[in-house]
């Protein structure tokens, strides 16, 4: 490219310092003509910008005050090109600035550098924002001022945020926030200090106060461990400390909570109805044992008296640290003491240790029972005693209610863990029976002779563990299976079903490898063991896979006789006389226990897959 010899320079637009007009960004039209050997320019150029601050090259001071900015495939039409540059507002801080330019042609190697630099002159928006004064009720200003004084009378309309000092004042009219130390406020007011508090009292104090002389209410703090509340300066109202603890009437709470009052502590009114509460006492522990909720005390008494609420649903009140009475949530009243006395005739007698019966109770004919109870919760009564018997009756006990699993119709508890509660049988004087229940992590049932000791123990998992187990109502062990068709009849031989995965289906060829046993159930044997996994390995017909069963039989290629193994034959669910030993293998049922000298019918079998 040649060097150009003349240089046109138009500036169209202008950058006013840190100060934005409204709709005036930092952007300017740089507009110039490019001649060629005293020729006007055409085709597609690149060119490069810089600013300096500085006219001259290598001038004392001279250095690049902006990023460079790099324009390609500019079009010049008879010399005349456009470029639109935007440095930003960093380079115009108010001093004089240069603009530099170099060219070259569209993908040459190098840039040309065109002489002179060129002034940055400013436009007359910006020669107006330089010397802005008085009222401006026209314009709108945004931005940052860069110092922290503005031009006194007249009105401000702030379009976005105007920020003095970086972070001295910042006000944002669009949210309608104002911000102190911070240039960015996120409430109404917003107030950034380092130095521990924003608001601070003329006197010193830091306070917040509803009027600014010493009268009226104010919050704030008279030492450093208090937040205060004060009316009228008069005594704290309201004081809070580092504890946690509130104090009303008091600048020194030793409670959570603390009231001190001359007359009337407490006020409560309210409209609620009957299931409504005027006052709720509540403890947020997890699953606590005891919730203290009511003492009542002086300042000489050291056994109080207290009204509290247990973690089991009961009401209990207390005297001198001891639990007297308890109201259960099922409506049962538990009474202890040291000096009730004691009538025969009573029908309850409620009393501490010097008393053998916790409950004595007697009956006439007209009565008929001596006690007589009832429950919704499954425990009609419940007692214990120092001498092992909780209750004593010569006449034959009698329970009658509706139960359920969370309702036993009699309950035996043994409060020490490790032991074991137990129900005892004897007839006259033979050996007894025990059914105990327990043996600490065990938690087993054990059904236990006085003279064998346990004979059988049921394990908490299920598993029952017995020296001989007889069983009277079957002769096979079956499993459930899922059958591919439905309904199949008792005594049917079925197969392994190999489209259907893990179901059975009615055998219809002889010497078949996939026999899986018998349907149980024909000729009035059932099964004596069924095998099942809930969930897992269920079914709807049971095959008896070992043991005694009739299976329908088919003696038309041959008759059975007792001891015959029997395979799968032609006809559906039948089995015949397995004569060819050679097909016979891995296709045996069993073996036959009756016979059938022709036709079809029942054969006992002896179930033996083979």
């Amino acid at each position: 490219m040649k060097t150009p010899v003349r240089l046109l320079l138009l500036l169209s637009g202008c950058l006013v310092g840190n100060l934005n007009l409204q709709g005036q960004g930092t952007a300017f039209t740089y507009q110039g003509r490019l001649d060629e050997s005293g020729q006007p320019s055409n085709g597609l150029y690149d060119f490069r910008a810089q600013v300096y601050n500085r006219a001259t090259p290598g001038e004392p001071g001279d250095a690049l005050v902006s990023s460079t900015l790099t324009f390609t495939t500019v079009p010049v039409t008879n010399g005349l090109f456009s470029l639109t540059l935007d440095f930003g507002a960093g380079p115009f801080n108010g001093e004089a600035r240069w603009l530099s330019l170099a060219v070259r042609t569209n993908g040459a190697p190098g840039y040309q550098t065109l002489q002179p630099r060129q002034p940055v002159s400013p436009t007359p928006y910006a020669i107006r924002a330089a010397n802005l004064s008085g009222s401006i009720p026209a314009n709108q200003v945004t931005g940052t001022l860069a110092t922290a004084s503005l031009p006194t009378g007249g009105n401000w309309a702030l379009t976005s945020t105007l920020t003095l000092d970086s972070t001295t004042l910042a006000v944002d009219p669009v949210n309608n926030r104002v911000g102190i130390g911070t240039s960015s406020p996120s409430t109404a007011l917003t107030v950034a200090t380092g130095i521990g508090y924003g608001i601070e009292h003329t006197d010193g104090t830091r306070r917040l106060s509803t009027f600014l002389d010493e009268g009226g209410c104010w919050l704030g703090s008279v030492s450093a461990d208090k937040l205060n509340f004060f009316v009228n300066n008069g005594v704290s109202s309201l004081t809070v400390d580092l504890a946690g603890r509130v104090g009303i009437g008091t600048t020194s709470p030793s409670w959570p909570l603390q009231v001190v009052a001359g007359q009337s502590v407490v006020r409560l009114d309210s409209t609620a109805n009957a299931f409504g509460s005027v006052l709720e006492l509540r403890n947020n522990t997890a699953s606590p044992s005891y919730l203290g909720a009511i003492n009542f005390n002086n300042a000489a008494s050291t056994y109080p008296g207290q009204i509290g609420y247990t973690g089991d649903n009961a009401l209990t009140f207390r005297t001198a640290g001891s639990e007297r009475m308890r109201l259960n949530n099922g409506g049962r009243l538990d009474v202890t003491g040291t000096n009730s006395s004691v009538s025969l005739n009573a029908v309850f007698t409620f009393q501490g240790n010097t008393i053998p019966y916790a409950v004595l109770a007697t009956s006439d004919s007209a009565i008929g029972a001596a006690v007589s109870a009832s429950s919704a919760n499954g425990t009609a009564i419940s007692g214990a005693s120092a001498n092992g018997l909780a209750g004593s009756f010569s006449g034959a006990v009698r329970v009658d209610m509706d139960s359920n699993l969370t309702r036993p119709q009699l309950r035996l508890r043994e409060t020490q863990d490790g032991d074991y509660a137990r129900l005892e049988f004897q007839a006259a004087s033979r050996p007894y029976w025990h059914i105990a229940v327990g043996g600490g992590a065990a938690n087993q049932m054990n059904f236990y002779n006085s003279t064998n000791g346990d004979v059988m123990t049921l394990k908490e998992d299920g598993n029952l563990f017995v020296k001989v187990l007889t069983i009277t109502g079957g002769a096979d062990i079956a499993e459930p299976f899922q059958m591919s068709q439905r309904d199949l009849p008792k005594g049917a031989v079925v197969i392994i079903d190999d489209e259907h995965p893990g179901h059975l289906k009615l055998s219809t060829e002889p010497y078949d490898r996939r026999v899986a046993g018998v349907i149980s159930g024909a000729g009035g044997v059932n099964p004596g063991l069924s095998l099942s996994q809930q969930g897992v390995l269920e079914g709807n017909q049971q095959v008896a896979l070992t043991g005694r069963v009739y299976v329908q039989a088919d003696a038309s290629s041959g008759p059975i006789q007792p001891g015959d193994l029997l395979t799968t034959s032609a006809t559906p669910g039948h089995a015949m006389k397995a004569a060819d030993p050679t097909r016979a293998h891995c296709a045996i049922l069993g073996k036959a226990m009756t016979g059938l000298k022709n036709g079809k019918g029942l054969v006992l079998v002896l179930v033996a897959l083979q």
